[in-house]
C-alpha cells in the first residue's frame, strides 16, 4: 500500500528530534514516497527541510498530490537510480519488501554514499501484499523479515526498534556518526 503502519512513528519523530539539532537535516530523501506519508509526518516538524520524494510509480504523482507535497519529485525506480547531490537524512520507509533481498541491501549500500543517516522502516513479521491502485511494485516480493534477520543483514545499523509488525532501523557508514547516534539516542 502506497501508505505505511501508524506502529514506529512517535519513536521515528523522537529519534529524528533528538538528531536533528546536531545533523540538521536540511536535505531528505523519501525513498518510496507512495502517499507521502513521511513528509506529511515529520515535515511540520523540520519546517527547514527540503524533501525529495523518489517514487516509482508514475500515477502516484497526481492520485497523492506529490508536488504539493515535496520541492523536487523524481519518477525513477530507486535500485537504478544515480543521486545528484547528498542528503543529510534518507528515509527507506516500507519499501525494501517490495524487492528481493539483494535488491534491498545493494540499495541501502548505494545510498549510505550520499547520507550521513538512512532510516528504514520494515514490516517485521509475514506480511504478504499483492498490487494495490494498479501497482505492480506494490507487491511484497520479500513479505517475511524479522527483526534478528534486518539486524543481521543490513550493514551499519546505529539504533532499532522492533514493534509488533514494524521495525525501525537507523544506519550510519560513517563509524563517528554511528557514535554520535549511540550517545545522543541513548534512553530513547
Amino acid at each position: 500500500m502506497p501508505v505505511s503502519s501508524h506502529e514506529g512513528k512517535a519513536f521515528i519523530l523522537r529519534l529524528l528530534d533528538a538528531l536533528n539539532g546536531y545533523f540538521n537535516f536540511r536535505q531528505v530523501l523519501d525513498v518510496g514516497a507512495g502517499a507521502g506519508g513521511y513528509c506529511r509526518f515529520l515535515g511540520p516538524a523540520f519546517p527547514d527541510s527540503e524533501w525529495t520524494a523518489l517514487e516509482i510509480w508514475q500515477p502516484y504523482l497526481e492520485l497523492f498530490e506529490l508536488e504539493t507535497h515535496y520541492q523536487r519529485v523524481l519518477i525513477t525506480d530507486a535500485r537504478s537510480w544515480v543521486p545528484d547531490r547528498n542528503f543529510d537524512l534518507v528515509i527507506m520507509g516500507d519499501v525494501l519488501e517490495h524487492m528481493q533481498p539483494q535488491e534491498a541491501l545493494d540499495l541501502v549500500i548505494k545510498l549510505l554514499d550520499y547520507t550521513q543517516l538512512a532510516l528504514i522502516s520494515i514490516p517485521i513479521v509475514h506480511m504478504p501484499q499483492g498490487t494495490t491502485y494498479g501497482n505492480p511494485y506494490e507487491r511484497h516480493v520479500k513479505d517475511d523479515w524479522s527483526h534478528k534477520e534486518v539486524l543481521g543483514y543490513f550493514p551499519n545499523i546505529s539504533m532499532s526498534f522492533a514493534g509488533e509488525e514494524i521495525g525501525v532501523y537507523l544506519l550510519s557508514a560513517n563509524q563517528g556518526v554511528h557514535e554520535v547516534v549511540q550517545l545522543m539516542t541513548a534512553g530513547l
